[in-house]
């Protein structure tokens, strides 16, 4: 046997017969089930009551952070946040030739705000893209 597992017996019956079968049984695995099983109770609970201190319950729980990260999002904010990356592209300026060290940092300024420009394009898209799968999981909730 090895450490962290014992030995569990379960009667079977063949043919009249009560006969004991002896099969190991691990504790890991037993607490890996019973904490699913809990996640999967909560759940079944939660779907349509609400949460303890919150007006919604799983079923919302999609739609209620969509609705936030496109509250939080919204284009004016991306837009001011655009425009200050777009200043910071012009405002800096063309390096000469023979100055590696500026040659370096201009090109780590432009892929910096390459990379936040993607990104920025990334979350937006997606908050909307969210919003949209949180509005088809909302025709699957149901109100008791």
């Amino acid at each position: 046997m090895e450490p962290g597992e014992t030995q569990a017996v379960l009667g079977v019956v063949e043919d009249g017969v009560i006969n004991a079968v002896v099969f190991p049984l691990r504790v890991g695995d037993l607490v890996e089930f019973l904490i699913q099983l809990i996640i999967c109770l909560l759940i079944i609970n939660y779907w349509v009551t609400p949460f303890p201190g919150a007006s919604f319950g799983f079923n919302h729980l999609f739609s209620y952070f969509a609705q936030v990260i496109v509250a939080a999002l919204d284009q004016n904010s991306l837009s001011q946040l655009q425009s200050a990356l777009s200043n910071a592209l012009n405002s800096t300026p063309q390096p000469s030739y023979l100055a590696p060290l500026e040659i370096l940092t201009y090109l780590l300024v432009y892929v910096f705000v390459g990379m936040a420009a993607g990104i920025l394009f990334l979350v937006n898209c997606s908050s909307f893209i969210f919003y949209g799968v949180a509005a088809l999981f909302g025709l699957f909730s149901f109100r008791s």
